[in-house]
């Protein structure tokens, strides 16, 4: 299932599973460049629009705990009220 799509600003992807097929129990939303994860995770789609929301979402602060462990949600609740599949 490798797409060959890199993974620029607003790529959403998913992990490769054994078969080689996108994992679907968790996707990324890449906010900056982010080259390193090609070959490592598939490209299914791009954000086309509100990637200032994306960027907002990875700018907001988290506890120190989640901050140091690189993971966790932002503090102030951020919804996405709205996605469109594109042909």
């Amino acid at each position: 299932e490798d797409s060959k799509l890199s993974h620029f600003p607003g790529a959403v992807s998913g992990r490769v599973e054994a078969d080689g097929k996108s994992c679907a129990d968790r996707f990324w939303i890449v906010a900056d460049d982010g080259f390193r994860y090609d070959g490592e995770r598939v490209v299914f789609g791009y954000v086309v629009e509100g990637l200032d929301q994306v960027k907002r979402i990875c700018n907001e602060s988290m506890s120190a705990q989640e901050e140091q462990a690189g993971k966790g949600r932002p503090t102030e609740n951020i919804r996405v009220t709205g996605v469109t599949v594109l042909p």
